[in-house]
């Protein structure tokens, strides 16, 4: 079917001032999801744009390829199970603390209003599973080319965190961050629980 390069990205080799950096827009899919369930007040074009990753999601081939001679990525993973689960495990595999700070996104005018609805903050949406993007370690001196090379894309490029020595995934004061598990086989998944028990999780967690 095919072969590996040998220089192939891993969960592992985070090193510490690193960035953490996502390709892609966050918290669509919830918003999509819980506008649809709630029957929010979203404008017709505004759901059309947060049901995307709902009804056709796309993971970012292409921009993994063009970044790839860059050769500046100590680490990876998909977004599939949550940012809170995505980013521990990071975290475990490379063996070090993850310092998290959201305020260089700008949220999706249409994400915004149903966290405001919902009484919460958008970066509660990105928790949950669902979005499909990609989340790189990259060295902190090529993050100028890294943007560069991803210009013509039509996805967002975010800086939501660095890698610091320890254990563990932290907000911006130092606070642990909530994780929202999507794990298949245990007694909490959504698989088992139900897919409201999982929505109780996601925006009962403890706030941050």
């Amino acid at each position: 079917m095919g072969w590996v390069d040998k220089r192939m990205w891993t969960r592992g080799g985070a090193k510490s001032g690193d960035l953490v950096c996502v390709l892609g827009t966050l918290g669509h899919f919830w918003a999509g999801c819980l506008n649809h369930r709630l029957g929010l007040d979203l404008q017709p074009e505004e759901r059309s744009r947060v049901l995307e990753p709902v009804l056709t999601p796309r993971p970012r081939l292409l921009e993994a390829q063009a970044i790839r001679p860059l050769e500046c990525v100590s680490a990876a993973i998909d977004n599939s199970d949550g940012l809170g689960p995505s980013l521990q495990l990071l975290s475990e595999s490379s063996n070090c603390a993850i310092r998290t700070n959201f305020d260089e996104i700008a949220w999706d005018p249409a994400v915004a209003r149903v966290a405001s609805e919902l009484g919460c903050a958008p970066e509660r949406l990105a928790l949950g599973w669902g979005d499909w993007q990609l989340i790189l370690c990259i060295n902190r001196q090529s993050l100028h080319e890294f943007q560069k090379r991803l210009k013509g894309f039509e996805c967002g490029v975010w800086v939501i965190g660095e890698i610091q020595n320890g254990t563990g995934v932290f907000d911006k004061v130092g606070e642990p961050i909530p994780i929202v598990p999507s794990e298949r086989f245990v007694r909490s998944s959504w698989f088992t629980s139900g897919l409201q028990g999982y929505v109780d999780r996601l925006l009962g967690a403890k706030v941050w």
